[in-house]
């Protein structure tokens, strides 16, 4: 799933920079040994994905992205030696706090102005720490590049105590990492996706079943409710309902909003409120575990979740099942998902009633000639004409995005910029969406927020067509939510299936309205997606198609 934004994309959805609480100075006992983690927790919703999930070859990725043989890091292209440039120029600001204010108040105009003054690659002191701030597609490029010898994704020390090293953290052994995601990637290739295709469609039904039948919808909890389903349902298939789920939830809730914070383990801390949750769902896992475990080594093998998927390309390396090893992974894939879908199905359901009729009109034509040749259900080849819902799946993650923080692994050369090891990388996805020229058509020179890109006027900005125009050659790079080249995240899939399975439905059979009468208010920085307020909506059935 969006970035399964943890292990995998995800990390989906990164925390917007307007809701990023400011650090509260802690104890020296509580801040963790790194504290640049800790400020990508402020920054990212969207805990991100660990490198042990990204794709390294296929479909979703770029030649420019991921090509990256072959290149001498140490030279420029002018052939001047690595120690002999100069580091990115930039700006600092005050102490500790730096120019975190700016940036909160309005990404997109913050690095507008340093990329006049500066150009792409400059220097920057967010929360207290100095990063280097990548803005446009060709920086990007690199940066993700390069098999990960170049950058790595940055994970909160505390995130990782709880889900593990191994999973979270960077790989410490090339060849173990590569196996890892060789075998997580097994859980999303297309045998996966038609596995999983029923259960999705059936969660979804289910849903705006319940909302249909409700006088309004709180979209924020029933996003964060909708996404728990997906991640319980499509990873390992728990099948609880009731109060039983309800309090699964609400341990889910606990442990995924205190994850990332001082590692001060004492009762009712952040990290302790994260750690004893984190245990109860363990608990409740370990079982369906078990179960899983006990099939494969009875020959009895069923592959309809994650966990069986990830489980069966295990046994064909030869490993062993351990029930502690399979039920962290499960954490991690369930923590990745989740986190990418509330906040990608928060913005596509949130701006739906919004959309000018045009949209909504040809999303209900695509359907309607899906149901005759396909009839109601949903297959491979159904999902697959789906062009049009495609495009508006795609154009919602254009629109929202995350910032990514990375770290340097070793010095190379960026924009005639000596990159050093050990720098924080803030790559700006935002900014290098907006300025991006196969979409921008130059309006972002001047512009306090470019068009393309201003969610507050969807008739100018929304076009799903720029995704079914050969000739723009757009690809998932200009998406960038879910990253480049190798560092892309193997839940686009997953994503995807999701939302084209949301629109189907919903073009089908419901009229959705926003209650409140006006747009909804997402904020003036192009990087903060969440609405600024509580919205409500009704989920009217129709005639189906």
């Amino acid at each position: 799933m969006a970035g399964w934004s943890s292990s995998l994309p995800s990390r989906s959805a990164c925390r917007s920079l307007r809701d990023a609480p400011l650090p509260v100075k802690a104890p020296s006992s509580a801040v963790p040994p790194v504290r640049v983690p800790v400020l990508s927790s402020h920054l990212s919703k969207k805990k991100r994905c660990n490198p042990a999930a990204a794709l390294s070859s296929g479909d979703f990725q770029t030649g420019a992205a991921s090509t990256s043989g072959g290149v001498a890091w140490d030279k420029t292209e002018a052939g001047t030696p690595l120690e002999d440039l100069p580091e990115p120029d930039g700006n600092f600001c005050l102490p500790f706090i730096g120019e975190t204010a700016e940036l909160k108040a309005n990404h997109w105009e913050w690095a507008h102005k340093r990329v006049k003054k500066f150009g792409p690659v400059f220097k920057s002191n967010i929360f207290g720490e100095n990063v280097v701030v990548v803005t446009d597609f060709r920086g990007l490029q690199k940066v993700f590049g390069g098999d990960h010898k170049l950058t790595q994704w940055m994970t909160a020390p505390s995130l990782e105590a709880l889900c593990g090293e191994e999973l979270m953290g960077a790989p410490k052994h090339k060849a173990s990492h590569m196996k890892q995601r060789r075998q997580q990637g097994a859980a999303f290739t297309p045998d996966a996706m038609d596995a999983y295709l029923p259960r999705v469609v059936e969660t979804c039904e289910e849903y705006l079943n319940s909302w249909s039948a409700q006088e309004r919808v709180n979209l924020i909890p029933a996003m964060q409710e909708l996404a728990f389903d997906f991640a319980e349902g499509l990873v390992v298939g728990l099948g609880i309902k009731g109060e039983e789920k309800a309090l699964l939830l609400q341990k889910w809730t606990e442990f995924s909003s205190n994850s990332i914070t001082f590692m001060l383990d004492l009762p009712g801390t952040p990290y302790n409120t994260a750690k004893r949750a984190r245990d109860f769902i363990l608990d409740a896992i370990r079982d369906r575990v078990a179960a899983k475990k006990a099939e494969f080594e009875a020959g009895n093998v069923h592959k309809d979740t994650l966990l069986s998927f990830f489980a069966s390309a295990k046994v064909e390396d030869g490993e062993p099942l351990d029930v502690h090893d399979l039920s962290m992974n499960v954490l991690m894939f369930m923590f990745a998902g989740s986190d990418t879908s509330r906040e990608s199905h928060k913005v596509l359901l949130g701006i739906l009633p919004d959309l000018p009729p045009v949209i909504l009109d040809k999303l209900r034509e695509e359907q309607a000639q899906i149901v005759a040749k396909h009839g109601t259900g949903f297959s491979r080849a159904a999902m697959a004409e789906m062009r049009y819902a495609d495009a508006v799946a795609r154009e919602v993650l254009r629109i929202w995005g995350p910032a990514e923080f990375l770290t340097v692994k070793e010095d190379f050369e960026l924009h005639g910029k000596r990159i050093k090891k050990g720098a924080v990388i803030l790559a700006s996805l935002m900014y290098a969406k907006a300025s991006d020229p196969r979409v921008s058509a130059g309006d972002h020179a001047d512009s306090p927020l470019p068009r393309h890109m201003d969610i507050s006027n969807l008739t100018d900005s929304f076009r799903p067509e720029r995704w079914l125009d050969d000739s723009n050659k757009l690809d998932t790079s200009a998406l960038a939510t879910f990253g480049m080249g190798v560092h892309f995240c193997l839940g686009y899939p997953l994503y995807m299936m999701e939302a084209k399975v949301l629109l189907a439905l919903v073009a089908r059979d419901y009229d959705v309205t926003n209650l409140s009468g006006s747009p909804v208010d997402w904020g003036v920085s192009p990087s903060a997606r969440s609405p600024t307020s509580d919205v409500f909506l009704r989920f009217t059935p129709r005639h189906s198609v």
